[in-house]
């Protein structure tokens, strides 16, 4: 049984990654008889719909660009109302790969931690950050993956998110030893992130977009 009665979760996702991870959570949230509330984040109005408390959890799911979280989401997470104890939890997805028969995890860098830093600072209590190794969909520098591999990494990404799901929901804390060491690395190449987030706003965002026929495959 769930410690939560409530459970806002809001996405950002431009290919389906984030949009197919926060679904696997809100299927495992409303399994635990949490009422629960999944919506894109520019969709949204966390002001009136976020219920504040210790009884309540907030979900952010976003994707890794430039070893950090998007400029939308950041302002996102400045505009949400106070937190005032609620619970919190972020997830960022990240591009996977596969060589032969091994699958190798990608690097969110500061992505999930940089948005755990500003809900602390509006006082959401942070549960957990956690890393999804998705298909990689930078296709401007590698070839997409096949049907096959691409469901290959979902199959195996999907127990990881309802495992850290379920520990939420028990009242744990979770913070996965490789989201550290993203952390880091990302610390190290923030001045990169930064430009990033400048550049891409502008230029380098311009090359790739999901319009409103992509249909989450997957692929």
């Amino acid at each position: 049984m769930s410690v939560y009665q409530n459970a806002f979760i809001y996405f950002m996702s431009g290919t389906g990654n984030s949009f197919r991870v926060a679904t696997w959570a809100g299927e495992e949230i409303n399994n635990q008889d949490t009422t629960i509330q999944i919506k894109p984040f520019d969709k949204s109005d966390p002001t009136k719909e976020i219920i504040t408390g210790d009884r309540s959890l907030l979900g952010l799911f976003l994707p890794t660009h430039g070893f950090t979280s998007p400029w939308m989401m950041i302002r996102f997470a400045f505009n949400l109302p106070a937190g005032k104890g609620t619970h919190a939890f972020i997830s960022a997805t990240r591009g996977g790969t596969k060589f032969g028969k091994v699958y190798l995890p990608g690097f969110e860098g500061t992505a999930a931690y940089l948005l755990a830093l500003i809900l602390r600072m509006k006082g959401y209590k942070i549960r957990g950050v956690i890393g999804m190794d998705m298909p990689l969909n930078w296709t401007a520098l590698v070839p997409g993956f096949s049907k096959e591999t691409a469901e290959g990494m979902n199959t195996r990404q999907k127990p990881k998110m309802i495992t850290f799901i379920k520990a939420i929901l028990n009242g744990e804390k979770k913070f996965g030893v490789w989201s550290f060491v993203s952390l880091f690395i990302g610390m190290i190449i923030l001045p990169f992130s930064v430009g990033y987030l400048l550049i891409a706003r502008y230029f380098l965002s311009k090359l790739f977009f999901a319009s409103s026929n992509c249909d989450g495959c997957g692929v």
